[in-house]
Formats: C-alpha cells, sequence, structure tokens
C-alpha cells in the first residue's frame, strides 16, 4: 500500500485504482444509506463480521470495536448478515454485489452503513531504493502506458468479470 510512512522508503512505479470499501449491513435496519452514524465509533457496539487477521479487522480492533465476529473466507460474510448473526459487514460495492449475485440476495436489501476512509489507499507499485534506476524507469513508462491507453480500467473489469464467472 503506498501510504505517506512508506513513501520515502521505496520508488513508487505507479497506483492501481481501488475500490472504496463499506461497511454494510441490512436496510431493514439501517434504513438510510450512510444513515445518520456519524462516525464509526457509534457503530463499535454492532456485531461485525471481518476476516481474521486482515488489515481491516486489524483496523476495526484499533479502534475499539468490541464484539467482531472472524471468518476465514470473504463468502461467510454475507451469509452472517442475511441471517442476522451480524448487523455489520465489510466489502466493495463491486464484492457485496457478487456475493449478492452468488447467494441470490437482493442487493437493494442491503445499505452502506460507513465508509472505512482510512483502508481506501492506493495500492501501488514500488521498487526497493537500491534496485536499477533504468529497470525502474522502463517500469515506470510501461506502467504509464498501461494507465495512458485505458488498459489497467480493462485488466479490472476483465478481473471483475471472471471473479464473477469462478464457483
Amino acid at each position: 500500500m503506498h501510504t505517506r510512512a512508506r513513501d520515502q522508503h521505496f520508488e513508487w512505479v505507479g497506483e492501481v485504482p481501488r475500490d472504496t470499501i463499506f461497511l454494510w449491513g441490512l436496510k431493514s435496519h439501517f434504513p438510510e444509506e450512510r444513515n445518520s452514524f456519524h462516525s464509526l465509533h457509534s457503530l463499535k457496539y454492532f456485531e461485525t463480521a471481518v476476516i481474521r487477521s486482515s488489515n481491516a479487522a486489524q483496523y476495526l480492533q484499533s479502534l475499539y470495536f468490541q464484539h467482531l465476529v472472524s471468518v476465514s473466507y470473504e463468502e461467510q460474510l454475507l451469509k452472517l448478515l442475511v441471517r442476522e448473526r451480524v448487523a455489520l459487514i465489510m466489502g466493495t460495492e463491486y464484492s457485496i454485489w457478487n456475493h449478492a449475485q452468488n447467494e441470490s440476495v437482493d442487493p437493494a436489501a442491503l445499505a452502506k452503513v460507513a465508509e472505512l476512509t482510512e483502508l481506501n489507499v492506493s495500492i501501488g507499485i514500488a521498487f526497493n531504493k537500491k534496485s536499477n534506476p533504468l529497470i525502474i524507469k522502463r517500469y515506470k513508462e510501461a506502467f504509464q502506458q498501461l494507465d495512458n491507453t485505458g488498459a489497467l480500467r480493462r485488466i479490472k473489469s476483465d478481473w471483475y468479470a471472471r471473479q464473477l464467472m469462478s464457483p
């Protein structure tokens, strides 16, 4: 991840587009999108499913979320939510939509409750500071060409399409 703290330690080539991560709940429990919750602090007492040992789980633990339910696989999150075993799960619009489709859940029954802004950082491609400057330059040029021609967006779209088709 490309963060301010890591910036000085690497030679950065480029950044891959990243989707926004949200906490999601059932619309029947959270009727308005990004409803009246003003901070994550107000959500920390809700049962929240997280992927075990993920950066998102660690982030919520650092905010003193009291009732985290750890699961091994992302596919388990939505199942827990629709069975009302947890009040909140986390995911991007794409991942939630994908899992909803796979589980025959109407995405309109789900609500974005809060954006996890601290987790919405860029994923960067970087080299060690001691790397050959010529190699870094060539990678930067190639990455820039992928970005300028729209190839990065197409790769991301193709990846999402493949995820939809995978079991």
